[in-house]
């Protein structure tokens, strides 16, 4: 986690704070591509994060994270 963008660190920080505590899946992959292209994914560059939010929390912490975050923001049907 250590080279992911002050933004980045700052935002998991709110989420922790706002909704409970976050496990990070993933976050620097040597490679990563976006699934079905040829097209890096911003993992690959330290850039994107993966984490579960608190069991029960998932649709209000994407809801809050699309009203404040700047830039993409995903989700997994399996509550990620």
């Amino acid at each position: 986690m250590r080279c992911l963008p002050g933004t980045l660190k700052t935002r998991l920080n709110q989420i922790r704070r706002k909704f409970g505590r976050v496990r990070v899946v993933s976050t620097y992959r040597r490679g990563a591509r976006i699934a079905g292209t040829r097209k890096a994914s911003y993992h690959a560059s330290c850039r994107a994060v993966d984490f579960t939010p608190p069991r029960g929390k998932y649709r209000q912490v994407a809801k809050w994270l699309k009203s404040v975050h700047g830039g993409g923001v995903g989700t997994y049907s399996c509550g990620m």
